[in-house]
């Protein structure tokens, strides 16, 4: 679907690249060009299928780092550094 392409494109890479470089960062997305839309309608849609796809991406990335948060730990000698970092990004 070119509409999921161009959000993971436009949106979901960079939530993920602020989220490497800034644990636990705060990320508002914010649309714009919403009246260029001459149906409020299909705005609508586009921003509930924005939210569905952030959410959607946020919990397969959280179950993601938990498993290898957990491998890690079972590991004599785990990376500090990618543990460190996984245990950060786990942070509320």
């Amino acid at each position: 679907m070119e509409l999921e392409r161009d959000m993971y494109k436009k949106v979901i890479f960079w939530i993920d690249c602020i989220k490497s470089w800034i644990p636990g960062a705060v990320i508002i997305v914010v649309g714009t060009f919403s009246d260029v839309f001459i149906q409020k309608e299909e705005a609508k849609r586009r921003w509930k299928f924005m939210k569905d796809q952030v959410l959607r991406h946020e919990e397969k990335s959280l179950k993601i780092l938990r498993q290898r948060h957990i491998q890690m730990q079972q590991l004599k000698e785990a990376n500090f550094v990618e543990a460190w970092r996984d245990r950060r990004l786990l942070e509320p």
